[in-house]
């Protein structure tokens, strides 16, 4: 049985959650932190809460699974976007995409270091460790970087790159940051996914899954369903070869293992929304140190934060222009009260939306509701079956309001969900005078957050209200 962690509620206003100073919680529980651990950050592809672990029993997810028992699981961990070039944007630099201007996909900013900003891997460079990418261990490599700024490319960022034995015979005895991509629960491998499925000793059962409702019950969904999450079971097992790998080196003991999702799952409403599902990512920590074991912590922590938490982790001084804060090893950590999360121009479909997630509710802004959310994005014409199905049974008259609601030819201004009451946000509560107070509240966070931020999206109007720059910027690889 985990323990469940509720940290102090800390008080003052919203408008103080978002960029305040590095602080941590949990030190000390379980030990001095190690000088200078390895840390390795296991990054999987377009996955939501979709482990065994999370509460999902039609899943068999052993080894991440695991990895929660021995160590800490996070039950609100948001990434800063719900795509993955943007997301790993602040991933890799801990400062929101918004603000370096990495927030359109695929888009490429002239420098990782504006304001003197730079990449994750060289700060932890000068710190001593010895950076690799990838891992010779699983297949595909797992070596994607897709970051929105100059020197994307893992040789730039990365010392090694799917070479870890080299990068630790030629520097004996530093301590190793190793990144590895979890790719095959990406759709650009969905061809995969049947084979990935058989080779499965326990695959997903269609007939087991719980699906929310504004997906159809058909066997078509069900299918698919099965298939994407069949990629995940198969990518827990990459983790466990990984993991073990690391044991047969005799360098687990002394190494902090991060298991996180780069964005939400590719699925309706997930990947590309600011829903749970397209932001809300898995986050499990298992070490050294002040990495508890059996602990369950609920508090809100976003991508931004984890950098600043290797960097604490390793021993590395935390920059002041890091947007994160620390919840690891720091004595002062205070909880956030609120979480920040931006989509932007993904493809060929340019969109502008904010939302603020706290510990019940969440604020969405949609400053271009002219577009829709089926807004015919190419990528999603090529991948999402269950989308193309949905609107044949929209024709027909056959989705529930819930469901039909995503093809409606136009999005509201704003939307306010109670996450308690209403955990798959079907209700905009917008309207509702009993949610006036909080929907006052987070709209003033928002556009707190957008000034204090420097949001380079947006820009104020001549009434003096926020409006899109509508700068839609892509560069072909």
């Amino acid at each position: 049985m985990m323990n469940r962690h509720k940290l102090p509620f800390l008080g003052g206003a919203l408008t103080a959650a978002f960029l305040l100073p590095a602080g941590s919680h949990l030190a000390g529980q379980d030990g001095p932190v190690p000088d200078r651990p390895n840390i390795v950050l296991l990054m999987a592809e377009d996955m939501t809460l979709d482990l065994g672990c999370y509460g999902k029993p039609w899943l068999d997810t052993p080894h991440l699974d695991q990895l929660a028992r021995q160590g800490t699981k996070f039950t609100r961990f948001y990434t800063t976007a719900p795509m993955c070039s943007a997301s790993r944007t602040a991933l890799m630099t801990g400062v929101y995409q918004t603000t370096s201007g990495g927030m359109h996909h695929r888009s490429r900013i002239k420098d990782p270091q504006p304001e003197g900003i730079r990449p994750l891997p060289h700060l932890l460079r000068d710190n001593g460790y010895v950076t690799v990418l990838g891992s010779e261990w699983i297949e595909p490599a797992g070596t994607k970087v897709d970051v929105n700024f100059a020197g994307w490319r893992g040789q730039y960022l990365f010392d090694y790159v799917a070479d870890l034995a080299t990068a630790r015979e030629e520097h004996p005895g530093q301590p190793v940051f190793h990144q590895v991509q979890l790719a095959l629960s990406h759709r650009w491998y969905s061809e995969r996914w049947p084979d990935m499925r058989e080779s499965l000793p326990n695959p997903v059962d269609a007939e087991k899954i719980v699906l929310p409702p504004y997906l159809p019950d058909t066997p078509l969904v069900r299918e698919d369903e099965a298939l994407r999450l069949s990629a995940v079971q198969y990518i827990d097992r990459q983790a466990g070869e990984l993991l073990r790998k690391y044991e047969e080196a005799g360098l687990a003991e002394n190494t902090v293992f991060i298991f996180i999702g780069d964005n939400g799952q590719n699925q309706v409403r997930g990947k590309s929304y600011l829903y749970e599902p397209g932001i809300l990512c898995p986050l499990l920590i298992k070490g050294p140190g002040p990495v508890p074991r059996q602990l369950v912590v609920d508090d809100l922590v976003t991508g931004v934060d984890l950098v600043a938490t290797i960097l604490q982790l390793s021993g590395t001084p935390v920059p002041d222009w890091v947007q994160g804060r620390p919840f690891l090893a720091d004595p002062d950590y205070a909880p956030r009260e609120a979480v920040v999360t931006a989509r932007d121009r993904h493809d060929n479909v340019g969109d502008c939306i904010r939302a603020v997630t706290t510990d019940r509710y969440k604020y969405i802004r949609n400053f271009m509701p002219e577009v829709p959310w089926d807004a015919g994005m190419d990528y999603y014409e090529k991948n999402r079956p269950v989308l193309l199905q949905m609107r044949e049974l929209h024709k027909n008259g056959d989705l529930t309001p819930v469901q039909a609601r995503f093809l409606a030819p136009r999005k509201p201004e704003e939307e306010l969900y109670d996450l308690r009451e209403d955990p798959y946000e079907t209700t905009n509560r917008v309207d509702d005078p009993d949610y006036a107070r909080i929907l006052k509240e987070l709209r003033a966070s928002l556009h707190q957050w957008l000034r204090s931020s420097g949001d380079q999206a947006l820009r104020k109007n001549e009434e003096g209200e926020w409006e899109p720059l509508k700068e839609w910027r892509r560069i072909d690889r």
